[in-house]
């Protein structure tokens, strides 16, 4: 699904391999390429050869004939149902020699937001003194998340996601009814972060050993 968070966890030199590498197909021969020349004129050949003998052919040869196009036919069919996403993901995941995941399913987008957040602030697995949460928040929500910024930014082991009537206070009514909203999102959020913080922290990261170098190549056969 589009709506879905993927969270990649590890040192930023190994991270970037995957979260701003690209899949690039090489093929030998180049860069003449002289074999695929070959081979188009030998079908080019093995078309203008059929247009002139199959007429001529008998009607079991005919057959054989519609019965080879239609097997091309069905044949190709499969292969363009292939989805290419699943492929990459397929080598992806055989490059990082099949890491382990956790998924979490959360109701808004708001709460998707609020728990990368916190996943990617977390104390014990801090990836970057750089990370600021705010900037993540507005990727996410277009609505006003210095609130909730400020709460994930600060360093007290428990965060605290509520208002008073003095916090209210200046906001219309529209406005206050968006931001309690959020602020449900983001208690939610939480609440589901403490309850599974051991989940993500015993489980595994990208570690330097498990990402290709830059020059290496991987090779699959579809």
């Amino acid at each position: 699904m589009r709506n879905n968070v993927v969270i990649v966890r590890g040192a930023e030199k190994d991270v970037n391999p995957i979260t701003k590498g690209k899949f690039v197909l090489r093929m030998g021969g180049g860069p003449e390429y002289r074999r695929i020349g070959l081979c188009s004129l030998l079908l080019l050949a093995q078309f203008l050869l059929q247009l002139l003998f199959i007429p001529q052919a008998s009607t079991f040869g005919q057959i054989m004939f519609m019965s080879s196009v239609a097997a091309s036919w069905t044949y190709n069919s499969f292969l363009s149902s292939l989805e290419p996403e699943k492929i990459q993901l397929d080598i992806l995941w055989k490059a990082l020699d099949n890491p382990r995941l956790t998924k979490f399913g959360l109701k808004s987008r708001a709460a998707q937001a609020v728990f990368a957040c916190l996943v990617l602030g977390d104390g014990t697995h801090k990836l970057s003194v750089d990370f600021k949460p705010k900037k993540v928040l507005q990727r996410f929500i277009s609505n006003d998340t210095r609130t909730v910024a400020e709460q994930l930014e600060n360093n007290k082991k428990e965060k605290s996601f509520a208002l008073n009537s003095e916090d209210l206070r200046g906001f219309k009514d529209h406005e206050r009814a968006l931001l309690e909203s959020l602020l449900r999102d983001a208690r939610d959020a939480y609440g589901g972060y403490q309850e599974q913080v051991h989940r993500i922290r015993d489980n595994s990261h990208i570690s330097e050993k498990q990402v290709l170098p830059p020059d290496s190549s991987v090779q699959s056969r579809v």
